[in-house]
C-alpha cells in the first residue's frame, strides 16, 4: 500500500512540473490553452494527492 502511495505522489509531481512547463509555454508563446491545460493537470494533481492520502488514512 505504501508504494501505491508513493506512485501516486509520483503522479502527482509530475502533473505539477507538466502544469509548470505549460505555463511557461503561455507566458512565451501567449496561447490561451495552454493556461487551461495547466488548470486541468493540476485538477488531475490535487485529485491524486487526495486519493493517495485517502489510501493513506484508510
Amino acid at each position: 500500500m505504501n508504494k501505491l502511495r508513493q506512485e501516486l505522489l509520483v503522479r502527482a509531481f509530475k502533473a505539477v512540473i507538466f502544469a509548470g512547463l505549460l505555463m511557461l509555454g503561455r507566458l512565451s508563446f501567449g496561447i490561451a490553452w495552454f493556461a487551461f491545460l495547466a488548470l486541468a493537470s493540476l485538477a488531475y494533481a490535487l485529485i491524486i494527492v487526495i486519493y493517495a492520502f485517502w489510501i493513506w488514512r484508510h
